[in-house]
């Protein structure tokens, strides 16, 4: 398990993605990104989840919508479509 030295807040990783802190709550609810560690009602993400943001933006910006992210995101993880 991950120590929260190597572990972002849900605010401070919003502020290193420059998204809002909603964006991150949904992409937690598509299952594009998960939580590295859950203490109490705290999630903390490390950089896997800081790198997946801006594959998420890049994969935007290539005009792909969320459903086509997740699913290229879950083939890149070796995922199958969920």
């Amino acid at each position: 398990m991950p120590s929260y030295n190597d572990c972002y807040s849900i605010g401070t990783l919003a502020k290193k993605a420059n998204i809002p802190i909603s964006t991150i709550h949904y992409y937690v609810q598509l299952g594009l990104i998960t939580p590295a560690i859950t203490k109490n009602t705290y999630r903390y993400f490390n950089n896997s989840a800081l790198e997946t943001i801006r594959r998420i933006r890049f994969l935007s910006e290539e005009r792909l919508t969320l459903s086509e992210i997740r699913d290229k995101i879950n083939r890149e993880r070796g995922l199958a479509n969920e």
